[in-house]
């Protein structure tokens, strides 16, 4: 029983936490030391005994990788730089002051990082994008809205595996709907844009194309409409 409730806690913790999570963990400032820290848990001979729960090197080492190719688009060279200058960062070379150090745990890491971190352009511009990525539970409330509407008063009955079928194949028959549409447009933000460039332009563009997607035919629509047909055909009875 104990296995399988460990089981699913690693399950569930692998499924909450990404690579950006790990990232961010190594390039906040205020967890600056947390790097040795986790290599000298990891050298030692009951490191593969530790809870899944807590952070482990290699996790936080692979997470720090991908994010590195990803964020710079498998540039060899920029990969190479930022490994450098993150060896260069944890061992706290080009800025020697302890005031910058004791002042990340006053300020915001994204300020930290925009005051001192250029001494390191490549990690600066990995830090930056990373750790200004706003939290957002977006797509927990809209898995959320199409499970009610799904499990609603007149359909309160469903089993909890045939209601998760069906807010899946909800979800996706929209997406269907939205992309098909004549009128759709895709739109693509980078993950820098909210650092290195301004949002007036990108704002407008999805305002725009959110004007535009409003009066786009839904599932939800075509669902009502059949739920009142039916409705109206057993009064008739």
């Amino acid at each position: 029983r104990r296995t399988a409730v460990c089981s699913i806690f690693a399950k569930r913790w692998s499924w909450c936490h990404s690579p950006m999570h790990t990232c961010a963990y190594v390039l906040d400032p205020t967890q600056h030391g947390v790097w040795g820290e986790l290599a000298r848990e990891a050298a030692q001979p009951s490191a593969g005994k530790s809870p899944r729960g807590k952070t482990t090197y290699e996790e936080v080492r692979q997470g720090r990788s991908l994010m590195f190719y990803r964020l710079l688009k498998d540039d060899e060279e920029l990969v190479k730089r930022a490994f450098v200058e993150h060896a260069a960062y944890l061992n706290k070379q080009g800025c020697h002051s302890q005031a910058v150090w004791d002042s990340a745990e006053s300020m915001d890491a994204v300020e930290w990082w925009q005051t001192h971190g250029g001494t390191w352009p490549v990690l600066r511009s990995v830090a930056l994008k990373v750790l200004s990525h706003p939290s957002s539970a977006s797509g927990c409330e809209h898995n959320w809205s199409a499970y009610k509407f799904v499990h609603n008063k007149k359909r309160n009955r469903l089993a909890l595996a045939r209601a998760d079928d069906l807010v899946y194949v909800y979800t996706n028959l929209q997406l269907v709907a939205r992309s098909t549409h004549p009128s759709y447009e895709h739109v693509r933000a980078e993950w820098g844009l909210c650092v290195d460039e301004p949002l007036e332009d990108a704002e407008d563009d999805m305002a725009a194309t959110e004007d535009e997607l409003q009066d786009m035919p839904t599932s939800d629509s075509a669902m009502t409409e059949s739920d009142g047909e039916s409705g109206g055909d057993e009064g008739s009875r």
